[in-house]
Order: structure tokens, then sequence, then C-alpha cells
């Protein structure tokens, strides 16, 4: 293609945009600097993603229900409340945590926070899934495998506890 015959692509393009162009960024826009933010101490945060499944056939469950739960000494705190998509995963789900660097200290206490996680579906058991450790500064996938409900059984839930990792 001769030059200025083309559309420029709009960002964010994909390769068929460019008719084999090669991409050039837009010039950076000039912007006044924001003003110093007073150095107050952030709070570390751990990120979990939870993956529900079938647990006959493996297959991703859509539409399942998650809450992401932690009990704490003034009783129970709900962090998430979300739906799986269609392949079965949850958003990124961002939860307070601790220093990556406590994970680095002998010695040092609990480097992660615990968390309770119910899933919920149409059809399926409740599934609970207690003391699943979130590390600050990291990512967990949490696999949640379901099982079609029982007609005419008790189905109580399913309870699966975690704790967090053995002492090494």
């Amino acid at each position: 293609p001769q030059p200025g015959t083309l559309p420029s692509p709009a960002f964010p393009y994909t390769d068929a945009d460019l008719h084999g162009e090669v991409p050039i960024p837009p010039p950076p826009v000039a912007q006044t600097p924001a003003p110093a933010e007073p150095l107050t101490p952030k709070p570390f945060e751990g990120y979990l993603r939870v993956f529900v499944f079938t647990g006959q056939t493996a297959e991703p469950l859509p539409g399942a229900r998650i809450t992401v739960s932690r009990d704490t000494d003034s009783g129970s705190v709900l962090y998430a409340n979300t739906v799986t998509d269609r392949d079965g995963l949850t958003p990124v789900i961002v939860l307070p945590s601790v220093d990556p660097a406590q994970t680095m200290q002998p010695g040092a206490f609990q480097p992660y926070v615990l968390y309770s996680i119910r899933v919920n579906a149409d059809g399926f058991v409740t599934a609970i899934y207690e003391d699943i450790p979130v590390y600050g500064g990291n990512s967990v996938t949490q696999s949640a495998g379901m099982y079609p409900l029982i007609p005419g059984a008790e189905n109580s839930p399913l309870v699966f506890r975690s704790g967090g990792p053995a002492n090494l």
C-alpha cells in the first residue's frame, strides 16, 4: 500500500488493521505532572481466581456463584461475590494480604492471609474451600470440582480445608 492511502489504525489494533505496515505508536501526549502523593503505607495485595469445573467430566462450569470471605475477630467479612465466565473462571479478585518479604523470613508470622471460598451452581452440591492461603504480590488459582445433586439425598455442602503450607 502507498503511504497515506490507508486510514491509520486505531489503538489497540489487530494485525489485520495494519495491512502489512509496521505499527508506529502515536506521539506521547504532554501531561502535567500529578502532585506528589503523601507517603502513606499501602496495603499489600494478593490475587485469586477460581476455576470451577464439573467433577465427573472436568468441563468448565459457567455461571457458578463464587463468594470469598475471611473470618476476623469482629466476624466474617465478604470480599467478593462474582460469577464464573464461559471458561469456568472468575475475574481476578484482589485481596488484602501481607508484605511479600515476610515469606523470606524464617520464623516470621504466617506470611499469607487465609480466605474461604463458597461455590454454588444450579444442579450441583455446594462446595466450600476453607483456609485458602493468599500471599502478597502473588496470584493463586483455586480449582473447584462440582458434583451433581443426587435426587432424594441430603446433599450437604462439601467442605475442603487447606490451612496453608506445612512447615518445611
